[in-house]
């Protein structure tokens, strides 16, 4: 594919129409209750995320988009990826034994990084979800659309809230740049844990995590496609080799 046709459909804008016709899809394929919360909850939230990068893009945030790195890209998120699976080994450790209200079984203390994260995909909200019903359709959701979307919506609130407060996204000798990664991610475990349902500390542990190397990324490299391509790398992971 020549490298032009590879910057238009990697490029913002081609991004948002691809993730919101795929939850109209979505939405078409699926008429239960689950699907419609599903697809009312990331419709919002990709409305959001459209918002900010509108704003964004008119008051000069600090997250732009680079062409033509696709490459790169990709070899950022799988070093990612590592570093993750890496960490994640010692929050197992020290999480399993917290004191914080929502435990960790011995059970989840014991389980792959893969397996926590697939356990976390099975439960959204009140309803528990079967992956053996449609799984090329919650592969697609789970894979590519819901973690697009997450990551775009919080890097385009880092990216504004920074241009607002003029915070430089990418001095990570700042406390102040830190305090909104901090505060960023504390939002996101939030969101897992009020709406889709995700109640003990290894995930919880692991979602915040998550969202610090994603905001991380987004400021060292002042763009969202590694970021992106972490987030997909990391739930098909999961969904390979979680079950």
């Amino acid at each position: 594919m020549p490298t032009d046709q590879i910057k238009k459909l990697t490029s913002e804008p081609a991004i948002f129409a691809f993730l919101f016709t795929s939850l109209l899809l979505v939405k078409l394929l699926t008429p239960t209750a689950l699907g419609t919360e599903i697809i009312t909850i990331y419709g919002y939230m990709l409305l959001g995320a459209f918002a900010l990068w509108y704003f964004g893009t008119k008051i000069g945030s600090e997250v732009g988009s680079v062409s033509g790195n696709t490459a790169k890209s990709m070899t950022i998120a799988g070093i990612g990826i590592f570093i993750l699976f890496i960490i994640y080994q010692v929050f197992v450790y020290f999480f399993r034994q917290s004191s914080l209200p929502f435990s960790v079984t011995d059970a989840q203390a014991t389980q792959t990084v893969f397996q926590t994260v697939f356990q976390s995909f099975t439960k959204f909200g009140t309803y528990d979800i079967d992956f053996t019903k449609s799984p090329l359709g919650n592969i697609f959701l789970f894979a590519i659309v819901i973690p697009l979307t997450e990551t775009i919506t919080i890097s385009r609130l880092y990216g504004l809230v920074a241009k607002i407060f003029s915070i430089q996204i990418g001095d990570f000798r700042s406390h102040r740049t830190w305090a909104l990664i901090g505060i960023i991610a504390s939002l996101f475990m939030y969101f897992h844990l009020k709406v889709r349902g995700v109640n003990n500390n290894l995930d919880l542990a692991i979602t915040f995590l998550f969202a610090v190397i994603s905001l991380y990324m987004v400021g060292k490299f002042r763009e969202i496609e590694p970021a992106n391509y972490t987030h997909i790398g990391w739930n098909g992971m999961a969904l390979i080799f979680g079950r």
